[in-house]
Parts: structure tokens; C-alpha cells; sequence
């Protein structure tokens, strides 16, 4: 499921490029290959770069920023009983490896990477098929 709304979103992703690079642009295979090759590009990189992302996040390479957001959240709330329910890094960084452990893996991040390098794949492909044309 998730594997299919990756790349339906790919897709769409995808088309929107061409739509955007429609106007601008000859008519002609090699100006096709081209835009196809420039959408498969953009979202590869944004999918593979999001889904590198996510894999360090798991890591709990990002707990030091959460953790910032989270007392200046609870810092500035306008809440009596702050004092009593405040966290050291510690806590917090058990609190939210313990709740990662409950969740389980997430089958998104490989869907993502997968779909990420199938996309690159295809913009080499028409990138090739672009210098062949042309």
C-alpha cells in the first residue's frame, strides 16, 4: 500500500515537471527524454534525500533538536505545574526510544528509498536516451 502511494505521488511528482517545463520547451523526442529525465531527477532526489533522512532520525541523531523544541515548548506554556513535570535530556531520550521500540519499523523509509532509486534509474535512462536521440 504504501509502496503504491510512493509512487503514485512520484507520478504526480513527475508530471507536474513536465508541466512546468511544457511551456518553455520544443516539440521533439529529445526535448521529451529531457523533462522526463529532469522530473525522475527532482524526485529522486527528494525521496531518496527524505528517506536518508528519516533512516538518521531513527537513529536518534535529531533527539539534541527535539529536545530543544520540547523545552521551549513546555518553557513558554502557560501551564502551573511545569516545574514538577520537567525532563532532562536523559528521560527524554529513553522516553523516545522506548516509544520508537513500541511502534516498530516503519515500512515507509525502504518504500521510499526504493521508489527514490527507481526514479534515478529511469532519469539515467532517459538521459541516456536524450544523447541518443539528439
Amino acid at each position: 500500500m504504501t509502496l503504491a502511494v510512493l509512487t503514485a505521488v512520484a507520478a504526480a511528482m513527475v508530471l507536474a515537471v513536465l508541466s512546468l517545463e511544457g511551456g518553455s520547451r520544443e516539440n521533439g523526442t529529445a526535448s521529451a527524454m529531457k523533462s522526463l529525465s529532469n522530473g525522475c531527477f527532482f524526485v529522486s532526489v527528494l525521496y531518496i534525500g527524505c528517506s536518508v533522512l528519516m533512516y538518521i532520525q531513527e537513529a536518534g541523531n535529531f533527539y539534541g533538536i527535539q529536545f530543544l523544541f520540547y523545552t521551549m515548548a513546555h518553557l513558554f506554556s502557560p501551564r502551573k505545574s511545569r516545574a514538577a513535570e520537567r525532563k532532562t535530556y536523559y528521560t527524554y531520550c529513553l522516553e523516545k526510544k522506548e516509544r520508537q521500540a513500541a511502534e516498530g519499523k516503519s515500512p515507509v523509509k525502504p518504500a521510499m528509498l526504493m521508489v527514490g532509486i527507481v526514479c534515478l534509474a529511469l532519469s539515467l535512462m532517459f538521459m541516456e536516451m536524450f544523447y541518443r536521440v539528439q
